[in-house]
């Protein structure tokens, strides 16, 4: 997995409860749009958090395996984030393509802090899983649009 290759590896943990909120405080999440392109079917909005330690792991971890040049090791955080959700998100769709669900995805959106599932219109959760890494926690957590009747 992603992490693992990252140096980070994962402890998942089962949840007892969904939650309504989104996200770590003083974290941060990337959000990716997921958009079906057949009409009547629901989009999924695909929610990627990281306690800020874990973040930062990430990104150091990044600039080390990837041996990038001093000028090049000025990638910054929402960059590492962006393209670890790219690569996390773009898994996601082959996994689903391959049981023919087809998904266009938008570029991440990268956000601090936490959000409430109520702030995302119409909306509701479907799957979420969370994590323990050497560095920190993390969450991924798939929404659904609502259909109506």
């Amino acid at each position: 997995m992603l992490f693992r290759s990252l140096g980070l590896p994962l402890v998942y943990h089962p949840l007892s409860s969904q939650s309504d909120l989104i996200g770590f405080e003083g974290g941060v999440t990337a959000i990716i749009s997921c958009s079906s392109p057949v009409e009547n079917e629901p989009d999924l909005t695909l929610f990627l958090s990281y306690e800020l330690n874990c973040a930062k792991a990430l990104l150091q971890n990044t600039i080390e395996i990837d041996q990038l040049a001093p000028e090049q090791k000025k990638l910054d955080l929402f960059d590492c984030l962006n393209e670890v959700s790219n690569q996390i998100g773009g898994n996601l769709m082959r996994e689903l393509e391959g049981k023919g669900m087809n998904f266009q995805l938008s570029l991440p959106s990268i956000y601090t802090g936490k959000a409430s599932v109520n702030n995302f219109n119409r909306l509701y959760a479907t799957h979420k899983v969370t994590g323990t890494t050497p560095k920190g926690r993390f969450e991924i957590q798939v929404l659904v649009s609502q259909l109506e009747d």
